[in-house]
Parts: structure tokens; sequence; C-alpha cells
């Protein structure tokens, strides 16, 4: 786990729309590189907190 860190989000896969507990949620699957490994990962947007 990555605490503290910042990460240069280097390609977004796909982007999705998912309602997680009734909360409209933008899903960003993305990848970079960290520590000289590529990691896929998701970042999660709450529609409803702009």
């Amino acid at each position: 786990m990555y605490h503290g860190f910042v990460i240069k989000v280097q390609q977004i896969i796909y982007t999705t729309e998912e309602k997680i507990a009734g909360n409209r949620m933008l899903i960003f699957r993305c990848q970079s590189e960290v520590d000289g490994i590529m990691k896929v990962f998701e970042l999660k947007y709450d529609l409803a907190n702009m």
C-alpha cells in the first residue's frame, strides 16, 4: 500500500460509471509505472460531491 505518494497517471485504460451504496461514481481504470513495475489501479470519483 502506498501512502503519501504522488503517482502520475500514465494511461487511462477505460472509464465507467457505477452506483456504489446509492452514490453515482465515475471509475477510472488506470496504469502507471511504480518502482519500475507497471501497476493497474482504479480511481473513484463521487459525482454527488463535486
